[in-house]
């Protein structure tokens, strides 16, 4: 969680109710609760089965990925990987993507996986 002066400009809009568990893509926030702020901090964790959080902040006007980065040990083939998910707000509200992951290593393309960047919190933050 973020601390000092930001997180007092903070307000939890969102919680996971199940952050052990696969997300799939889905819209977490109706555009009525995300009214009134164009910033949004996302907390994600690299994989469901682990508890470190990262941190990304992503605005209202264009799409960006919320991308957290970590040790691929739950792959089993070891070394640094990134993973991450499409967040996009529309009229609809705040969608947040399937998740894909990569090794930095590795020319593969990115696998795509319910089980990685799981998003835990999302608030919205004033200015």
């Amino acid at each position: 969680m973020a601390t000092g002066t930001l997180s007092k400009n903070l307000v939890l809009l969102w919680e996971n109710p199940a952050p052990s568990s696969g997300f799939s893509s889905q819209t977490v926030l109706t555009a009525d609760e995300i009214a009134g702020f164009d910033w949004f901090l996302i907390e994600l964790k690299n994989y469901y089965t682990e508890n470190v959080l990262q941190e990304t902040i992503v605005n209202r006007t264009q799409p960006m990925y919320a991308t957290v980065y970590g040790l691929a040990t739950f792959s089993g083939t070891g070394g640094a990987n990134v993973a991450f998910r499409l967040v996009t707000i529309n009229s609809s509200g705040l969608k947040i993507g399937s998740g894909y992951s990569k090794l930095f290593n590795s020319t593969a393309a990115a696998s795509a996986s319910n089980n990685v960047a799981i998003p835990i919190r999302v608030y919205g933050i004033n200015f």
